[in-house]
């Protein structure tokens, strides 16, 4: 990280979401929101006398939350469509019923008892982000008569808490490393490189997870429809008996693989004016960050300063966060 800094390696940009972007994501959010109002509309239909066997409800199930009208689930998790049916006729009447989730269909012959009512389902393993076209169909044995149908969608979405895969590697807007040994990564806030000066003290590090993020089962999950800021603070302690100079120098912020041997990195853009701290005096300050796109999973945030003492430099190096973050898709 350091090296690539000094070398000048490291692109700087300031990563935020466009208009755009932001736009395109408030127009799928409309359209998942006219879904679920269709799905409703869908079921509101008078009930034919000449129709044997009609439907009556629908439930979509499995799913652990919504969020930005969509149905929220995790990897695996098992997706339900659950029709409720009815046998108008005062006589039992035989009927074929067949059910589609996405690419899952199941059919079931049924005898259906006197105004009886009948309850089918299907189900399907939640993999990715997807629009489910969900159908339910009710005609004769004989298939002359169509009986009822309904067709409904469900845009599902995934918590997606893998970390960022090998295959995603290299990303085009940043600097792009593989790393001759696997790094020792871990979360938590420290000081890189030590030791410090004699008298300097960097320390009350904290990350803020100020904006764009969802937390779910002690995770966090970054909101693709906003910017997702995180806020970095710290603290510079002068007792080196001079007065001290502080300079910005870099932000690096890196994305780690999942094989802890490939990160990319670029440097972040910020406001971060020259200080002049007194001995004995100290200066508090934060940082906000945007994370891109493609920084999720195993994040790291360095604030690299230069610092000099009675005009000569001493010290390079300062607060290092690492955290973890991963993404919320959506369809």
């Amino acid at each position: 990280m350091y090296r690539c800094l000094r070398e000048g390696l490291l692109p700087k940009i300031y990563p935020a979401k466009s208009i755009l972007e932001i736009g395109r994501h408030r127009i799928k959010e409309a359209l998942r929101s006219g879904d679920l109002i269709k799905n409703e509309i869908a079921l509101i239909k008078p009930l034919a006398i000449r129709k044997a066997v009609v439907i009556t409800g629908t439930n979509f199930s499995g799913y652990r939350t919504t969020f930005r009208n969509a149905y929220v689930g995790k990897r695996n998790d098992t997706l339900i469509f659950e029709v409720n049916y009815k046998n108008q006729l005062a006589r039992p009447t035989a009927a074929k019923i067949v059910q589609k989730m996405g690419d899952v269909r199941s059919e079931v012959h049924v005898l259906f008892m006197r105004h009886a009512p009948y309850t089918f389902k299907v189900e399907k393993p939640l993999t990715d982000p997807a629009s489910l076209t969900c159908s339910a169909e009710v005609i004769s044995e004989t298939g002359l008569f169509r009986y009822d149908s309904t067709t409904q969608r469900y845009d599902v979405g995934l918590f997606d808490d893998s970390y960022k895969p090998v295959s995603e590697y290299p990303v085009p807007e940043a600097n792009n490393v593989e790393l001759d040994i696997k790094c020792d990564w871990k979360v938590g806030n420290s000081v890189y490189p030590t030791p410090l000066p004699e008298g300097l003290t960097i320390d009350s590090l904290s990350v803020e997870f100020l904006n764009g993020f969802m937390e779910y089962e002690d995770k966090l999950y970054k909101d693709p429809a906003v910017n997702n800021t995180v806020r970095i603070r710290a603290r510079i302690v002068n007792k080196t008996g001079r007065t001290i100079k502080v300079e910005h120098w870099g932000l690096p912020l890196t994305a780690v693989y999942e094989d802890d041997l490939h990160v990319s990195q670029v440097d972040v853009a910020v406001n971060f004016p020259r200080r002049t701290i007194y001995n004995g005096a100290s200066y508090s300050y934060y940082l906000d960050v945007n994370l891109p796109d493609w920084c999720y999973g195993k994040v790291a945030v360095a604030h690299a300063m230069n610092i000099y003492k009675n005009g000569l430099y001493c010290y390079g190096g300062g607060p290092l966060f690492c955290f973890e973050v991963f993404r919320l898709r959506l369809p």
